[in-house]
Order: C-alpha cells, then structure tokens, then sequence
C-alpha cells in the first residue's frame, strides 16, 4: 500500500492514478515511494533491534546484581548462622545455599535470554565483556 503524493489516499501498490484526486503517479514516482517504504521499514527493524539488545543487557545487569547480592547476602549470613549456632555448620549452610541460590539466578537468565547474545543467540559465560566472543559484535 501507498499513499498518493498529492491527497495522501491510501491505495494499492499497482495503482498508478490515485481514485480520489485523478493524481497520475509516475514510474519514477512509483520506484522513490517503494525505496522510502523499504527505507522506513529497515529504520523501524533497525530500532525494534536496538531496543532488543538494550533490553538484554538490562537484564543481564539486573540478574547480574541479583546474583551479587546473593553471594553478600549468603556470606553476611554465613557469619551471622556461625556465631549464633557456634560452629561452623550454620557458615556452610549459608555459603551452601547462596551458591545455589546464584545458581538459580544464572540458569533463569539463560533461559530467559539475559546471558545470550543477541545477534548469535550463544551463552555468554566464556569472556563475558562489552563484545560476544563468538561473533565479536557489540553487546553494549
């Protein structure tokens, strides 16, 4: 669908003389409205895309900062459970259930796509930086 450049109807890609005004759309007209329609569909890709990838590593930063609040938390615990409990049992329990906790932490964000690229969809854990190591693009 394209709009007529004179009265702005809508009207069919292979309607070469608009039913509303009688404006004859040229060849060269017809090639420069299809190139601006391409033009404004690989923007609005180009932006769904960016967004894509800023959603991703705001997720990373959140299971990331979750992830590092529960290694404090689990040994602030450990601490506290060993000199309540006097001994070194309750610092294990806590130490034992902040690494799990972590574990559970990074599975999610595999599952839910924080910790993947979004260009080749890999796991980032191997060389977790601003770019992915397998494709080398930009993460953010």
């Amino acid at each position: 669908m394209k709009n007529c450049p004179k009265c702005n109807t809508l009207m069919g890609d292979n309607v070469n003389i608009c039913p509303n005004c009688g404006y004859e759309i040229s060849e060269e007209e017809n090639k420069r409205i299809k190139l601006e329609q391409q033009e404004n569909e690989y923007r609005q890709q180009q932006q769904e895309f960016k967004e894509f990838v800023e959603e991703r590593a705001n997720k990373r930063l959140i299971y990331s900062a979750i992830a590092f609040l529960s290694a404090v938390a689990a040994v602030g615990g450990a601490f506290i459970l060993s000199a309540v409990m006097n001994n070194t049992a309750g610092f294990a329990i806590s130490i034992i259930i902040g690494f799990v906790i972590q574990i559970v932490v990074i599975i999610l964000g595999v599952v839910t796509g924080a910790y993947r690229c979004p260009y080749c969809d890999t796991i980032l854990f191997k060389n977790f930086g601003r770019h992915c190591a397998n494709c080398g693009n930009k993460l953010y």
